[in-house]
């Protein structure tokens, strides 16, 4: 509905399968979402060819160009960065 002309959206049914769908039962709506995290990475990469993809989430903010994380993974295949919140959401 919002027409935006940059965006692909991806439902659910593009990428499940049974090993995602044996495990949909016993994880809540968020807990699902994390676990479908690399299966819709994989899916994006093999459909529309991508050298490359990010996925980030979304209540992430930079503070600064992200140029550096680009540079910091020269040709490994994954960039893994910490999660630094507060203590108190542990």
């Amino acid at each position: 509905e919002l027409n935006l002309e940059c965006v692909t959206v991806i439902g659910l049914d593009e990428f499940e399968d049974e090993k995602l769908l044996s495990v949909k039962p016993e994880r809540s709506v968020g807990e699902y979402c994390w676990t479908c995290t690399p299966s819709v990475i994989k899916h994006a990469i093999e459909t529309y060819d991508l050298g490359a993809c990010t996925y980030l989430d979304a209540d992430l903010y930079f503070f600064s160009d992200p140029t550096c994380l680009v540079d910091e993974i020269r040709s490994n295949s994954v960039l893994i960065t910490e999660h630094r919140y507060t203590p108190m959401y542990d």
